[in-house]
C-alpha cells in the first residue's frame, strides 16, 4: 500500500532539486537530475548489481540513482572496471582499482563536498576526496567540448558538474556517437563530465512525491543490472 509523504519529505525533494529535465518538453534529448551536496542530501556509491530502478525500491533513502562505469568478468563475478574511491560513513566505502589502463579522466567531489572538479590528473591522494571516478571517455573538461573517436549510436549515460558545486546525472533519451554524446552535454551546459556504461545498461531512475520514474535512455525497456549505482541520498 502506497503512504503520503510527510511535508518534511516533500521539501527534501525539493532541496534537492529533484528534476527530470528531459521531460519538460517531448522534443527534449536528454533526461538528468542535478543536486549539490547538503546537510540533508550527498552523494554515494554502491557495488551491486542491480538497475538505478530496482535500487530506488530497496533504499528508502535513495533519491535519484544512474548506472556506474564499464565492467567486466573477473573472478566469476561482473566488476566495476576502472577507479571508484567512495569515502563513504557507517562501513560503505568503496576503492575499487581494476583495469585502469583505459582510464582517461577522473570526476571527483572534494572531502567537503562543496567543489567538483573533472580532469584528466588524479587526485594526488585519494583519501582527501569525498568520492574519485575514473573512467573512460572524459567528454568535457574546463568549460570544453572534447573531441571523441568514431563511434556507433547508442544511449548513453554520464556524470558530471555545470558550475562546479553541483553533481548531474545525464541519460540521453535518443541514440547518440560519443561525439554527439559530448556536444550534447555542452549544449546543457555541462562544465565537465564523464561517460558512464551506456548500451542496455544506461538508465537514470528518480524518486519523486508520485513514486519512481525512469528517465533517457532504456526508459521503455527493461534495462540491463550495472555493477555500480551512484546515488543521491538522504542523510
Amino acid at each position: 500500500m502506497s503512504r503520503a509523504f510527510s511535508r518534511r519529505e516533500l521539501l527534501l525533494f525539493a532541496a534537492a532539486s529533484l528534476a527530470l529535465r528531459g521531460d519538460t518538453t517531448a522534443e527534449d534529448d536528454l533526461a538528468e537530475y542535478c543536486f549539490t551536496i547538503r546537510p540533508h542530501c550527498t552523494l554515494r556509491a554502491a557495488a551491486l548489481t542491480t538497475t538505478p530502478e530496482a535500487f530506488l525500491r530497496d533504499h528508502p533513502d535513495a533519491l535519484a540513482a544512474i548506472n556506474g562505469p564499464y565492467y567486466g568478468l573477473h573472478d566469476r563475478r561482473y566488476q566495476t572496471e576502472g577507479l571508484v574511491y567512495y569515502r563513504g560513513n557507517r562501513n560503505d566505502g568503496l576503492h575499487i582499482e581494476r583495469s585502469t589502463q583505459r582510464i582517461d579522466g577522473y570526476f571527483i567531489v572534494n572531502g567537503n563536498g562543496d567543489k567538483v572538479s573533472v580532469q584528466r590528473e588524479r587526485p594526488k591522494d585519494l583519501h582527501d576526496e569525498w568520492l574519485t571516478l575514473g573512467t573512460f571517455p572524459l567528454l568535457a573538461a574546463h568549460g570544453l567540448t572534447l573531441p571523441q573517436r568514431p563511434s556507433p549510436t547508442a544511449y548513453r549515460a554520464a556524470i558530471g558538474t555545470k558550475d562546479e558545486t553541483d553533481i548531474c546525472f545525464a541519460v540521453s533519451r535518443q541514440p547518440v556517437t560519443m561525439s554527439d554524446w559530448a556536444h550534447l552535454l555542452h549544449d546543457h551546459h555541462y562544465q565537465g563530465a564523464i561517460n558512464l556504461d551506456g548500451g542496455p545498461v544506461a538508465s537514470l531512475a528518480t524518486r519523486t512525491a508520485h513514486g519512481i520514474t525512469l528517465g533517457g535512455g532504456n526508459e521503455h525497456t527493461a534495462p540491463q543490472p550495472t555493477a555500480l549505482i551512484l546515488y543521491a541520498a538522504r542523510q
